[in-house]
Protein backbone atom coordinates (compact mmCIF):
# COMPACT_ATOMS: atom_id res chain seq x y z
CA UNK A 1 0.00 0.00 0.00
CA UNK A 2 1.12 3.86 -0.93
CA UNK A 3 -0.51 6.43 1.77
CA UNK A 4 -0.74 9.10 -0.46
CA UNK A 5 -2.39 12.41 -0.09
CA UNK A 6 -4.81 12.95 -3.03
CA UNK A 7 -8.28 14.10 -3.29
CA UNK A 8 -12.08 12.37 -3.24
CA UNK A 9 -13.13 11.50 -6.52
CA UNK A 10 -17.02 10.94 -8.13
CA UNK A 11 -18.22 9.90 -11.25
CA UNK A 12 -17.68 11.98 -14.62
CA UNK A 13 -20.83 14.41 -15.53
CA UNK A 14 -22.19 13.02 -18.79
CA UNK A 15 -21.08 16.57 -20.56
CA UNK A 16 -17.67 16.41 -19.52
CA UNK A 17 -14.80 16.44 -22.24
CA UNK A 18 -12.23 15.27 -19.80
CA UNK A 19 -12.31 11.62 -19.96
CA UNK A 20 -12.28 11.52 -23.54
CA UNK A 21 -8.75 12.29 -24.76
CA UNK A 22 -10.24 12.98 -28.28
CA UNK A 23 -12.39 15.10 -27.23
CA UNK A 24 -9.93 17.01 -24.77
CA UNK A 25 -7.47 17.45 -27.61
CA UNK A 26 -10.02 19.01 -29.43
CA UNK A 27 -11.44 21.24 -26.55
CA UNK A 28 -8.09 22.36 -26.28
CA UNK A 29 -6.89 23.14 -29.54
CA UNK A 30 -10.10 25.96 -29.54
CA UNK A 31 -8.57 27.80 -26.88
CA UNK A 32 -8.13 31.03 -27.31
CA UNK A 33 -3.98 31.30 -27.21
CA UNK A 34 -3.91 34.86 -27.68
CA UNK A 35 -5.57 36.11 -23.92
CA UNK A 36 -2.92 34.29 -21.50
CA UNK A 37 -5.88 34.80 -18.82
CA UNK A 38 -8.64 33.07 -20.53
CA UNK A 39 -6.55 30.04 -21.44
CA UNK A 40 -4.81 29.94 -17.76
CA UNK A 41 -8.39 30.23 -15.81
CA UNK A 42 -10.08 27.33 -18.61
CA UNK A 43 -6.84 25.12 -17.87
CA UNK A 44 -6.62 25.19 -14.25
CA UNK A 45 -10.03 24.77 -13.65
CA UNK A 46 -10.07 21.59 -16.08
CA UNK A 47 -7.33 20.02 -14.06
CA UNK A 48 -8.69 20.44 -10.93
CA UNK A 49 -12.53 19.09 -12.35
CA UNK A 50 -9.67 16.13 -14.31
CA UNK A 51 -8.61 15.38 -10.93
CA UNK A 52 -11.75 14.37 -9.60
CA UNK A 53 -13.59 12.87 -11.88
CA UNK A 54 -13.41 8.95 -11.96
CA UNK A 55 -11.32 7.01 -14.94
CA UNK A 56 -8.88 4.10 -15.93
CA UNK A 57 -5.34 4.55 -15.53
CA UNK A 58 -4.18 4.43 -19.14
CA UNK A 59 -6.86 7.42 -19.88
CA UNK A 60 -5.70 9.32 -17.13
CA UNK A 61 -2.40 9.04 -18.46
CA UNK A 62 -3.30 10.27 -21.87
CA UNK A 63 -5.25 13.38 -20.56
CA UNK A 64 -2.84 14.32 -18.09
CA UNK A 65 0.36 14.27 -21.18
CA UNK A 66 -2.10 16.57 -23.49
CA UNK A 67 -2.20 18.97 -20.32
CA UNK A 68 1.74 19.24 -19.95
CA UNK A 69 2.14 21.38 -23.05
CA UNK A 70 -0.23 23.95 -21.49
CA UNK A 71 1.17 24.20 -18.46
CA UNK A 72 4.80 24.71 -19.51
CA UNK A 73 3.44 27.44 -21.99
CA UNK A 74 1.21 28.96 -19.06
CA UNK A 75 3.98 28.87 -16.74
CA UNK A 76 6.81 29.99 -19.41
CA UNK A 77 4.53 33.49 -20.14
CA UNK A 78 3.70 34.16 -15.99
CA UNK A 79 7.07 33.92 -14.84
CA UNK A 80 7.94 37.08 -15.67
CA UNK A 81 5.53 38.55 -13.20
CA UNK A 82 7.61 37.30 -10.24
CA UNK A 83 10.96 36.03 -10.96
CA UNK A 84 13.69 38.28 -10.26
CA UNK A 85 11.20 40.57 -8.59
CA UNK A 86 11.84 42.30 -5.75
CA UNK A 87 10.40 41.03 -2.30
CA UNK A 88 7.17 41.01 -1.17
CA UNK A 89 5.42 40.61 -4.43
CA UNK A 90 2.68 42.58 -5.25
CA UNK A 91 -1.03 40.92 -4.26
CA UNK A 92 -1.70 40.77 -7.97
CA UNK A 93 2.17 39.12 -8.52
CA UNK A 94 1.42 37.01 -5.79
CA UNK A 95 -1.31 35.17 -7.16
CA UNK A 96 0.03 34.50 -10.40
CA UNK A 97 2.92 32.78 -8.62
CA UNK A 98 0.57 30.74 -6.74
CA UNK A 99 -1.26 30.30 -10.15
CA UNK A 100 2.09 28.62 -11.02
CA UNK A 101 2.72 26.37 -8.32
CA UNK A 102 -0.89 25.34 -8.56
CA UNK A 103 -0.75 24.27 -11.73
CA UNK A 104 2.15 22.07 -10.78
CA UNK A 105 0.81 20.28 -7.83
CA UNK A 106 -1.93 19.63 -9.86
CA UNK A 107 -0.69 17.92 -12.21
CA UNK A 108 1.29 16.18 -9.89
CA UNK A 109 -1.92 15.23 -8.52
CA UNK A 110 -2.68 13.74 -11.67
CA UNK A 111 -0.12 11.30 -11.68
CA UNK A 112 -0.23 10.43 -8.03
CA UNK A 113 -3.97 9.12 -8.31
CA UNK A 114 -2.82 6.84 -11.43
CA UNK A 115 0.44 5.81 -8.90
CA UNK A 116 -2.30 5.23 -6.56
CA UNK A 117 -4.61 3.30 -8.20
CA UNK A 118 -2.04 0.77 -9.79
CA UNK A 119 -0.09 0.14 -6.48
CA UNK A 120 -2.97 -0.72 -4.58
CA UNK A 121 -4.20 -2.84 -6.78
CA UNK A 122 -7.57 -0.73 -7.77
CA UNK A 123 -7.01 -1.70 -11.81
CA UNK A 124 -5.32 -3.87 -13.90
CA UNK A 125 -1.56 -3.74 -13.30
CA UNK A 126 0.89 -2.32 -15.81
CA UNK A 127 3.77 -2.30 -14.72
CA UNK A 128 5.45 0.42 -18.06
CA UNK A 129 2.39 2.69 -16.57
CA UNK A 130 3.31 2.93 -13.34
CA UNK A 131 6.90 3.67 -14.17
CA UNK A 132 6.29 6.61 -16.15
CA UNK A 133 3.11 7.74 -13.51
CA UNK A 134 5.97 7.84 -10.65
CA UNK A 135 8.51 9.39 -12.92
CA UNK A 136 6.22 12.04 -13.70
CA UNK A 137 4.46 12.88 -10.10
CA UNK A 138 8.51 12.92 -9.35
CA UNK A 139 9.18 15.47 -11.92
CA UNK A 140 6.55 17.74 -11.00
CA UNK A 141 6.36 17.49 -7.68
CA UNK A 142 9.82 18.51 -8.01
CA UNK A 143 8.42 21.53 -10.19
CA UNK A 144 6.74 23.04 -7.38
CA UNK A 145 9.94 23.03 -5.11
CA UNK A 146 11.77 25.03 -7.16
CA UNK A 147 8.75 27.57 -7.74
CA UNK A 148 8.91 27.14 -3.95
CA UNK A 149 12.68 28.13 -4.14
CA UNK A 150 11.95 31.15 -6.91
CA UNK A 151 9.25 32.73 -4.15
CA UNK A 152 11.86 32.39 -1.54
CA UNK A 153 9.44 30.39 0.86
CA UNK A 154 9.05 27.11 2.30
CA UNK A 155 7.48 24.01 0.05
CA UNK A 156 4.19 23.33 0.83
CA UNK A 157 3.31 21.31 3.82
CA UNK A 158 2.90 17.68 2.81
CA UNK A 159 5.01 18.16 -0.57
CA UNK A 160 9.08 16.72 0.81
CA UNK A 161 6.71 14.20 2.37
CA UNK A 162 4.81 12.86 -0.25
CA UNK A 163 8.33 13.15 -2.39
CA UNK A 164 10.28 10.88 -0.20
CA UNK A 165 7.03 7.96 0.01
CA UNK A 166 7.20 7.90 -4.22
CA UNK A 167 11.29 7.27 -4.59
CA UNK A 168 11.07 5.19 -0.93
CA UNK A 169 8.71 3.03 -3.33
CA UNK A 170 10.20 3.13 -6.46
CA UNK A 171 13.54 2.16 -4.84
CA UNK A 172 11.84 -0.87 -3.35
CA UNK A 173 10.91 -2.14 -6.32
CA UNK A 174 13.93 -1.10 -8.41
CA UNK A 175 12.86 1.15 -10.68
CA UNK A 176 14.76 4.31 -10.07
CA UNK A 177 17.14 4.21 -12.31
CA UNK A 178 15.06 3.25 -15.39
CA UNK A 179 15.53 6.31 -18.16
CA UNK A 180 12.16 7.60 -19.46
CA UNK A 181 11.78 10.03 -22.04
CA UNK A 182 9.94 13.48 -21.83
CA UNK A 183 8.89 15.10 -24.36
CA UNK A 184 9.42 19.48 -24.06
CA UNK A 185 8.41 20.53 -27.27
CA UNK A 186 10.51 20.05 -30.37
CA UNK A 187 13.19 18.43 -27.66
CA UNK A 188 12.93 15.16 -25.87
CA UNK A 189 14.92 14.65 -22.65
CA UNK A 190 15.53 11.18 -20.81
CA UNK A 191 15.95 10.74 -17.34
CA UNK A 192 15.89 8.65 -14.23
CA UNK A 193 13.27 8.78 -11.37
CA UNK A 194 16.74 8.89 -8.77
CA UNK A 195 18.31 11.73 -11.49
CA UNK A 196 14.98 13.77 -10.26
CA UNK A 197 14.55 12.78 -6.78
CA UNK A 198 18.45 13.79 -6.24
CA UNK A 199 18.27 17.26 -8.25
CA UNK A 200 15.45 18.37 -5.60
CA UNK A 201 17.19 17.43 -2.92
CA UNK A 202 20.64 19.48 -4.60
CA UNK A 203 18.43 22.51 -4.82
CA UNK A 204 17.82 22.20 -1.21
CA UNK A 205 20.87 22.08 0.27
CA UNK A 206 22.28 24.34 -2.52
CA UNK A 207 20.31 26.82 0.17
CA UNK A 208 18.15 28.97 -2.74
CA UNK A 209 17.13 31.71 0.27
CA UNK A 210 20.51 32.32 0.57
CA UNK A 211 20.88 32.97 -3.45
CA UNK A 212 20.51 36.31 -5.60
CA UNK A 213 17.71 35.42 -8.40
CA UNK A 214 20.26 35.02 -10.76
CA UNK A 215 22.52 32.22 -8.96
CA UNK A 216 19.51 30.86 -8.61
CA UNK A 217 18.20 30.57 -11.92
CA UNK A 218 22.01 29.29 -12.77
CA UNK A 219 22.08 26.62 -10.12
CA UNK A 220 18.72 25.39 -11.90
CA UNK A 221 20.25 24.74 -15.11
CA UNK A 222 23.22 23.36 -13.53
CA UNK A 223 21.02 20.93 -11.51
CA UNK A 224 21.19 18.16 -13.92
CA UNK A 225 25.24 18.60 -14.51
CA UNK A 226 25.66 18.87 -10.83
CA UNK A 227 23.54 15.85 -9.87
CA UNK A 228 25.99 13.23 -11.11
CA UNK A 229 28.65 14.47 -8.88
CA UNK A 230 26.18 13.16 -5.89
CA UNK A 231 25.30 9.44 -4.82
CA UNK A 232 22.65 8.07 -2.64
CA UNK A 233 23.28 5.94 -0.46
CA UNK A 234 20.91 3.89 2.41
CA UNK A 235 23.52 3.49 4.53
CA UNK A 236 26.97 5.57 5.71
CA UNK A 237 30.07 5.16 3.77
CA UNK A 238 32.92 4.68 5.52
CA UNK A 239 34.97 7.58 5.83
CA UNK A 240 37.84 7.95 2.58
CA UNK A 241 41.31 8.36 2.89
CA UNK A 242 41.60 11.76 0.60
CA UNK A 243 39.02 13.63 -0.80
CA UNK A 244 36.19 15.71 0.62
CA UNK A 245 33.40 14.10 2.51
CA UNK A 246 29.91 16.17 3.21
CA UNK A 247 27.18 14.50 3.67
CA UNK A 248 23.40 15.04 4.31
CA UNK A 249 20.42 13.03 5.66
CA UNK A 250 17.19 12.27 4.26
CA UNK A 251 14.44 11.32 6.84
CA UNK A 252 11.97 9.33 4.09
CA UNK A 253 9.24 9.23 7.12
CA UNK A 254 9.22 13.22 7.19
CA UNK A 255 8.04 16.02 5.67
CA UNK A 256 11.35 17.60 5.56
CA UNK A 257 14.70 18.92 3.26
CA UNK A 258 17.89 17.17 3.42
CA UNK A 259 19.34 17.86 7.02
CA UNK A 260 23.49 18.01 7.66
CA UNK A 261 24.53 14.36 8.73
CA UNK A 262 26.25 16.19 11.87
CA UNK A 263 22.81 16.00 13.80
CA UNK A 264 22.61 12.39 13.21
CA UNK A 265 24.46 9.31 14.65
CA UNK A 266 27.43 7.53 12.65
CA UNK A 267 24.30 4.57 12.15
CA UNK A 268 22.04 6.08 10.53
CA UNK A 269 18.24 4.59 10.69
CA UNK A 270 16.96 2.20 8.18
CA UNK A 271 14.52 5.03 6.74
CA UNK A 272 16.87 7.44 6.38
CA UNK A 273 19.08 8.24 3.36
CA UNK A 274 22.85 9.08 3.01
CA UNK A 275 23.17 11.97 0.43
CA UNK A 276 26.80 12.10 0.04
CA UNK A 277 28.03 15.59 -1.57
CA UNK A 278 31.89 15.93 -1.08
CA UNK A 279 32.16 14.46 -4.92
CA UNK A 280 29.91 17.49 -6.34
CA UNK A 281 32.31 19.97 -3.91
CA UNK A 282 35.35 18.21 -5.94
CA UNK A 283 33.71 19.22 -9.16
CA UNK A 284 33.01 22.38 -8.39
CA UNK A 285 36.73 23.13 -7.15
CA UNK A 286 37.62 21.45 -10.79
CA UNK A 287 35.17 23.79 -12.69
CA UNK A 288 36.66 26.77 -11.06
CA UNK A 289 40.06 25.74 -11.72
CA UNK A 290 40.02 25.00 -14.99
CA UNK A 291 39.39 29.05 -15.88
CA UNK A 292 42.52 30.28 -16.27
CA UNK A 293 43.65 33.79 -14.69
CA UNK A 294 43.27 35.71 -17.49
CA UNK A 295 39.32 34.96 -18.11
CA UNK A 296 38.33 35.18 -14.66
CA UNK A 297 36.75 39.18 -14.65
CA UNK A 298 34.30 38.06 -17.73
CA UNK A 299 33.54 34.55 -15.46
CA UNK A 300 33.62 36.37 -12.18
CA UNK A 301 29.54 35.28 -12.18
CA UNK A 302 30.45 31.79 -12.27
CA UNK A 303 33.28 32.14 -9.99
CA UNK A 304 31.74 33.41 -7.12
CA UNK A 305 28.57 31.31 -7.77
CA UNK A 306 31.21 28.36 -7.49
CA UNK A 307 32.80 29.59 -4.20
CA UNK A 308 29.60 30.63 -2.74
CA UNK A 309 28.10 26.66 -3.19
CA UNK A 310 31.14 25.25 -1.76
CA UNK A 311 31.16 27.69 1.03
CA UNK A 312 27.25 26.65 1.48
CA UNK A 313 27.67 22.65 1.83
CA UNK A 314 30.75 22.88 3.37
CA UNK A 315 29.26 25.36 6.39
CA UNK A 316 25.53 23.70 6.51
CA UNK A 317 26.42 24.52 10.73
CA UNK A 318 25.26 27.42 11.64
CA UNK A 319 29.06 29.80 12.21
CA UNK A 320 27.35 31.95 15.33
CA UNK A 321 25.05 31.44 17.93
CA UNK A 322 21.45 33.65 17.57
CA UNK A 323 20.77 35.73 20.39
CA UNK A 324 16.49 36.97 20.30
CA UNK A 325 16.83 40.29 20.72
CA UNK A 326 13.98 42.49 19.56
CA UNK A 327 14.69 46.20 19.03
CA UNK A 328 14.20 48.87 16.03
CA UNK A 329 17.35 50.14 13.69
CA UNK A 330 16.66 52.42 11.51
CA UNK A 331 18.07 52.02 7.56
CA UNK A 332 18.30 52.91 4.23
CA UNK A 333 18.55 51.11 0.90
CA UNK A 334 21.18 50.99 -1.82
CA UNK A 335 24.55 52.51 -2.14
CA UNK A 336 23.84 55.66 -3.78
CA UNK A 337 21.20 56.34 -1.37
CA UNK A 338 23.68 55.81 1.49
CA UNK A 339 25.94 57.67 -0.09
CA UNK A 340 23.39 60.74 -0.36
CA UNK A 341 22.53 60.46 3.69
CA UNK A 342 26.21 60.90 4.18
CA UNK A 343 27.11 63.94 2.48
CA UNK A 344 23.92 65.90 3.09
CA UNK A 345 24.66 68.94 5.45
CA UNK A 346 21.62 67.45 7.75
CA UNK A 347 18.75 64.88 7.93
CA UNK A 348 16.11 67.44 5.74
CA UNK A 349 18.60 68.53 3.26
CA UNK A 350 18.99 64.93 1.52
CA UNK A 351 17.58 65.29 -2.24
CA UNK A 352 14.79 63.42 -3.34
CA UNK A 353 15.95 62.96 -6.85
CA UNK A 354 17.77 59.68 -6.09
CA UNK A 355 18.53 57.50 -9.21
CA UNK A 356 16.41 55.18 -8.58
CA UNK A 357 16.27 51.81 -10.66
CA UNK A 358 12.27 51.17 -9.67
CA UNK A 359 10.08 52.48 -12.24
CA UNK A 360 5.89 53.03 -12.20
CA UNK A 361 4.35 49.08 -12.32
CA UNK A 362 1.78 48.65 -14.86
CA UNK A 363 -0.37 45.95 -13.18
CA UNK A 364 -1.20 42.91 -15.25
CA UNK A 365 -4.51 41.92 -13.78
CA UNK A 366 -7.24 44.03 -12.05
CA UNK A 367 -10.36 43.39 -10.19
CA UNK A 368 -8.87 39.99 -7.86
CA UNK A 369 -11.12 38.92 -5.13
CA UNK A 370 -9.70 37.09 -2.06
CA UNK A 371 -9.10 33.57 -2.06
CA UNK A 372 -11.99 30.92 -2.26
CA UNK A 373 -12.18 27.60 -0.42
CA UNK A 374 -11.88 25.30 -3.43
CA UNK A 375 -10.10 28.04 -5.93
CA UNK A 376 -7.16 28.90 -3.92
CA UNK A 377 -6.66 31.48 -6.23
CA UNK A 378 -9.54 33.28 -7.06
CA UNK A 379 -11.80 33.68 -9.94
CA UNK A 380 -10.83 37.15 -10.82
CA UNK A 381 -7.16 36.16 -11.66
CA UNK A 382 -8.01 35.76 -14.92
CA UNK A 383 -9.60 38.98 -16.60
CA UNK A 384 -10.37 38.57 -20.27
CA UNK A 385 -8.21 41.79 -20.95
CA UNK A 386 -5.15 40.03 -20.11
CA UNK A 387 -2.64 39.01 -22.75
CA UNK A 388 0.89 37.66 -23.20
CA UNK A 389 0.98 41.58 -24.94
CA UNK A 390 0.31 43.52 -21.85
CA UNK A 391 3.70 45.11 -20.16
CA UNK A 392 5.19 43.43 -17.46
CA UNK A 393 4.05 44.01 -14.09
CA UNK A 394 7.66 44.20 -12.81
CA UNK A 395 10.16 46.74 -13.92
CA UNK A 396 12.28 45.09 -16.51
CA UNK A 397 15.64 46.81 -14.65
CA UNK A 398 17.19 44.63 -11.64
CA UNK A 399 15.42 46.20 -8.67
CA UNK A 400 18.32 47.26 -6.85
CA UNK A 401 19.29 50.17 -4.80
CA UNK A 402 16.43 53.04 -3.99
CA UNK A 403 12.40 53.09 -4.34
CA UNK A 404 11.31 55.12 -2.44
CA UNK A 405 8.81 57.95 -3.09
CA UNK A 406 9.92 61.55 -3.98
CA UNK A 407 9.75 63.70 -1.64
CA UNK A 408 9.58 60.78 0.85
CA UNK A 409 12.76 60.45 3.69
CA UNK A 410 14.43 57.40 2.39
CA UNK A 411 14.80 56.08 5.98
CA UNK A 412 12.49 53.14 7.19
CA UNK A 413 12.26 51.45 10.41
CA UNK A 414 12.94 47.23 10.87
CA UNK A 415 12.43 44.99 13.85
CA UNK A 416 14.88 42.59 14.91
CA UNK A 417 13.67 38.89 15.48
CA UNK A 418 17.46 37.90 16.64
CA UNK A 419 20.96 38.65 16.52
CA UNK A 420 24.30 37.32 15.95
CA UNK A 421 27.96 38.14 15.79
CA UNK A 422 27.50 38.58 12.14
CA UNK A 423 24.20 40.46 11.55
CA UNK A 424 20.73 40.57 12.44
CA UNK A 425 17.33 38.54 11.45
CA UNK A 426 14.99 41.51 10.47
CA UNK A 427 11.20 41.09 10.40
CA UNK A 428 10.79 43.37 6.93
CA UNK A 429 8.11 45.66 7.16
CA UNK A 430 6.02 45.15 4.02
CA UNK A 431 3.70 48.17 4.04
CA UNK A 432 6.59 50.34 4.88
CA UNK A 433 9.29 49.39 4.01
CA UNK A 434 10.49 49.17 0.02
CA UNK A 435 10.91 45.49 -1.30
CA UNK A 436 14.31 43.46 -1.08
CA UNK A 437 16.32 41.66 -2.84
CA UNK A 438 18.96 38.97 -1.57
CA UNK A 439 22.64 41.06 -2.47
CA UNK A 440 21.05 44.76 -1.91
CA UNK A 441 23.23 47.09 0.07
CA UNK A 442 21.75 47.92 3.54
CA UNK A 443 23.07 50.87 5.66
CA UNK A 444 21.98 50.83 9.45
CA UNK A 445 21.71 54.71 11.12
CA UNK A 446 23.53 55.12 14.16
CA UNK A 447 21.52 55.83 17.35
CA UNK A 448 24.00 58.32 18.50
CA UNK A 449 25.06 59.83 15.81
CA UNK A 450 22.93 60.37 13.18
CA UNK A 451 24.90 60.94 10.38
CA UNK A 452 27.25 57.57 10.31
CA UNK A 453 26.29 54.38 8.87
CA UNK A 454 27.34 51.01 9.55
CA UNK A 455 26.97 48.78 6.45
CA UNK A 456 24.94 45.57 5.79
CA UNK A 457 24.20 43.32 2.83
CA UNK A 458 21.04 40.93 2.47
CA UNK A 459 22.43 37.85 2.49
CA UNK A 460 19.32 35.82 2.57
CA UNK A 461 15.26 36.13 2.63
CA UNK A 462 12.43 33.78 3.87
CA UNK A 463 9.28 34.75 2.71
CA UNK A 464 5.98 33.81 5.13
CA UNK A 465 2.70 34.88 3.19
CA UNK A 466 0.16 36.03 5.26
CA UNK A 467 2.99 36.87 7.81
CA UNK A 468 5.88 38.33 7.60
CA UNK A 469 9.45 38.69 5.47
CA UNK A 470 12.49 37.71 6.95
CA UNK A 471 15.30 39.23 6.14
CA UNK A 472 19.15 38.14 7.05
CA UNK A 473 21.90 40.65 7.03
CA UNK A 474 25.24 40.24 8.03
CA UNK A 475 27.21 43.21 8.85
CA UNK A 476 30.66 44.13 6.55
CA UNK A 477 31.74 47.34 8.04
CA UNK A 478 30.76 49.13 11.33
CA UNK A 479 31.18 52.75 9.94
CA UNK A 480 31.81 53.80 6.33
CA UNK A 481 32.55 57.19 4.28
CA UNK A 482 31.26 59.12 1.42
CA UNK A 483 34.46 59.20 -1.75
CA UNK A 484 34.27 60.20 -5.28
CA UNK A 485 36.66 58.21 -6.88
CA UNK A 486 38.12 58.64 -10.37
CA UNK A 487 40.82 56.83 -12.47
CA UNK A 488 44.10 58.92 -12.17
CA UNK A 489 45.00 58.03 -15.99
CA UNK A 490 43.72 60.64 -18.25
CA UNK A 491 43.37 57.48 -21.21
CA UNK A 492 41.61 55.47 -18.70
CA UNK A 493 38.04 55.50 -19.18
CA UNK A 494 35.19 54.73 -16.33
CA UNK A 495 35.09 58.45 -15.11
CA UNK A 496 34.15 60.03 -11.58
CA UNK A 497 31.88 57.40 -9.32
CA UNK A 498 30.36 57.87 -6.14
CA UNK A 499 31.62 55.22 -3.92
CA UNK A 500 31.64 53.94 0.10
CA UNK A 501 35.03 53.58 1.60
CA UNK A 502 35.41 50.82 4.52
CA UNK A 503 37.84 50.63 7.25
CA UNK A 504 40.12 47.57 7.76
CA UNK A 505 39.21 45.45 10.82
CA UNK A 506 41.74 43.93 12.09
CA UNK A 507 40.14 41.34 14.55
CA UNK A 508 38.46 40.06 11.79
CA UNK A 509 40.89 39.86 9.18
CA UNK A 510 39.45 42.24 7.03
CA UNK A 511 41.33 44.42 4.35
CA UNK A 512 40.33 48.10 4.04
CA UNK A 513 37.99 47.94 0.90
CA UNK A 514 35.80 49.78 -1.32
CA UNK A 515 32.36 49.57 -2.57
CA UNK A 516 31.66 50.55 -6.23
CA UNK A 517 28.40 50.25 -8.32
CA UNK A 518 28.07 47.41 -10.37
CA UNK A 519 28.43 48.99 -13.41
CA UNK A 520 31.16 51.05 -12.92
CA UNK A 521 34.10 49.62 -15.45
CA UNK A 522 37.46 49.40 -13.78
CA UNK A 523 39.99 50.56 -16.55
CA UNK A 524 42.47 51.22 -14.25
CA UNK A 525 43.68 50.06 -10.68
CA UNK A 526 44.76 53.31 -9.63
CA UNK A 527 42.10 55.77 -8.34
CA UNK A 528 42.12 59.58 -6.96
CA UNK A 529 39.84 59.42 -4.06
CA UNK A 530 37.93 62.55 -2.71
CA UNK A 531 36.38 62.06 0.32
CA UNK A 532 35.15 64.78 2.28
CA UNK A 533 38.73 67.25 3.06
CA UNK A 534 40.76 63.75 2.61
CA UNK A 535 42.77 63.47 -0.73
CA UNK A 536 44.73 60.65 -1.89
CA UNK A 537 45.71 57.51 -4.10
CA UNK A 538 44.56 54.10 -3.78
CA UNK A 539 45.65 51.29 -5.45
CA UNK A 540 43.13 48.38 -5.67
CA UNK A 541 44.69 45.09 -4.73
CA UNK A 542 42.05 42.61 -4.98
CA UNK A 543 38.68 42.04 -6.03
CA UNK A 544 36.27 40.75 -2.98
CA UNK A 545 32.80 40.33 -3.75
CA UNK A 546 29.94 41.19 -6.25
CA UNK A 547 26.34 41.48 -5.97
CA UNK A 548 23.73 43.21 -8.56
CA UNK A 549 23.92 46.18 -6.20
CA UNK A 550 27.64 46.65 -5.85
CA UNK A 551 31.27 45.12 -6.35
CA UNK A 552 33.42 45.51 -3.52
CA UNK A 553 37.34 45.53 -3.74
CA UNK A 554 40.18 45.60 -1.35
CA UNK A 555 42.70 48.43 -1.59
CA UNK A 556 45.59 50.13 0.08
CA UNK A 557 46.97 53.84 0.05
CA UNK A 558 50.01 54.71 -2.20
CA UNK A 559 52.37 57.69 -3.46
CA UNK A 560 50.89 59.79 -6.28
CA UNK A 561 54.17 59.22 -8.31
CA UNK A 562 53.53 55.54 -7.96
CA UNK A 563 53.22 53.69 -11.47
CA UNK A 564 50.13 52.47 -13.12
CA UNK A 565 50.38 48.81 -12.36
CA UNK A 566 48.23 47.61 -15.31
CA UNK A 567 44.60 47.01 -16.14
CA UNK A 568 42.28 44.68 -14.36
CA UNK A 569 42.22 41.91 -16.72
CA UNK A 570 45.77 41.50 -17.42
CA UNK A 571 45.66 38.66 -14.72
CA UNK A 572 49.57 39.43 -13.33
CA UNK A 573 51.36 38.46 -10.50
CA UNK A 574 50.61 40.32 -7.00
CA UNK A 575 54.09 41.73 -5.13
CA UNK A 576 54.20 38.32 -3.17
CA UNK A 577 54.23 36.57 -6.14
CA UNK A 578 51.26 34.96 -6.63
CA UNK A 579 51.23 33.93 -9.97
CA UNK A 580 46.93 33.31 -9.79
CA UNK A 581 46.80 37.34 -10.15
CA UNK A 582 45.18 39.26 -7.98
CA UNK A 583 42.30 39.17 -9.71
CA UNK A 584 41.86 35.00 -8.45
CA UNK A 585 38.71 34.48 -6.09
CA UNK A 586 40.21 32.00 -3.92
Amino acid sequence: MLDLNLPEQSRAPRETVLNDAKKCSRWLERLPRANLGEVSRRIFNAIIDFNRIEMPPKTRLRIAELFLPEVGYIVANLEKYYIDSALPLSRKNRKIAILCRELYLELTLSYKIIVSQLVNRQRQFDNNLLIVSLHRAVCYLGMVHRQSAQHYEASPEGSWQELHKLYAYAWQNNVCGIPVRMENGAESTESTLEDLYTQVCALSVCAPHQLTNAQLQAVIRLLPEWSEHITLDHEVPPPTATGTTIRYAVDLLSDAPPAAIEAFDALVPRHHLVFECGGFVQHLRKRFAAIQPGQRKSNRFQLQLYRQIIGILRNSERNFVRTKLHFELNLVKGLNTLYRMLTASDENSVESDYSSVMTTRHPPLSGLTDLDSRNPLGEELFPESFSTQQPDSEPSTSGYGSDHEAGDSPLFACQSANESASGYCLVWPADKAPRIKVGELLGIQSPTKKQSYSVAVVRWLTNHPGESLHVGIEIIAPVCTAARLSPRSINAGGGAVSGLLLPEITSASQDSSVLLPPNYEIESRILEVHAGDDRFTLKLTQFMESTPAFNRYGYQRIDRDDKEPGSLDEGQATDDGNDAGVWALL
